[in-house]
């Protein structure tokens, strides 16, 4: 009985392994024929990436400090990209 078990768990694995196999290669395929039409269409200007409010999920509310941080960084672009960029490099360092 137990051989019949453990034979029966290695087959539900297996055929769970083979599903979600097949749902990857379904999913890389699709990206793939997606491929060709993103690299025609090049790279996308900033200012298309910036236009406009972020989006937000529904159903979820941001915290004020959020608010405040999307404020400033759409204030002051340039000195909170700055201020970033230093703490990676400190972080980089240790």
């Amino acid at each position: 009985m137990s051989l019949a078990k453990t034979g029966g768990v290695a087959l539900g694995v297996l055929m769970l392994l083979f599903m979600a196999r097949k749902s990857l290669r379904r999913r890389q395929s699709a990206l793939e024929r997606a491929l060709p039409e993103l690299l025609r269409s090049g790279p996308v200007p900033i200012a298309e990436l910036t236009s406009g409010p972020v989006p937000q999920l529904e159903g979820q509310k941001k915290s004020q400090r959020l608010q405040q941080a999307e404020q400033l960084a759409l204030k002051k672009p340039d000195d909170v990209a700055n201020l970033l960029r230093g703490w990676m490099l400190e972080r980089g360092g240790r």
